[in-house]
């Protein structure tokens, strides 16, 4: 039996290391492997095309939120969100299961800025918890924080819009 170093969902090929380093000698990585509607996945089972449906930018963070579809119809999220001195970011991807994912993109969104929000509050509570001297070369608590409480704000606007529990009224 072959131990798998490497398994690309979306194609579900399966690599051995030494299968693997052979791959990426002769491939580019981002290579598009599998297509569904508009959303291209590369090897790493990463969307090259996603949606872009939120872009929040202020003085001092900046929040994108990304979406792709599989095969199977689930959708899966990225988030790129960066508060003054904390970046996170991951891609949206390719989502091989049933029950992984989201039946919906608003459903993927809303989760996207679940994450982007916990991560927002986490940033807010440790600039508050700093001790700033006049000599400290970092920016004062006083001048970064009504822009991260700008953020929240923003999320938390966006978070009713993308609100997938709530009822929609459709007119005919």
């Amino acid at each position: 039996m072959k131990e798998i170093h490497h398994t690309c969902r979306c194609t579900g090929k399966q690599y051995t290391f030494k299968e693997w380093c052979e791959w990426l000698k002769s491939n580019d990585s981002d290579s598009v492997q599998v297509t569904h509607k508009c959303f291209s996945f590369n090897i790493h089972d990463v969307c090259l095309t996603p949606n872009k449906p939120i872009k929040i930018e202020g003085k001092y963070y900046n929040i994108e939120v990304f979406t792709a579809q599989s095969t199977n119809c689930r959708w899966s999220y990225g988030l790129n969100d960066n508060y003054h001195f904390s970046f996170h970011r991951h891609g949206a991807t390719f989502i091989d299961k049933k029950d992984d994912g989201f039946l919906s993109e608003k459903e993927a969104v809303y989760a996207a800025l679940l994450e982007t929000e916990r991560h927002c509050r986490k940033i807010i509570k440790e600039t508050i918890n700093r001790n700033y001297t006049d000599d400290d070369s970092e920016m004062k608590t006083s001048v970064i924080l009504p822009y991260l409480k700008q953020a929240l704000k923003q999320i938390e606007k966006y978070k009713e819009i993308f609100n997938y529990k709530q009822f929609e009224l459709f007119y005919l």
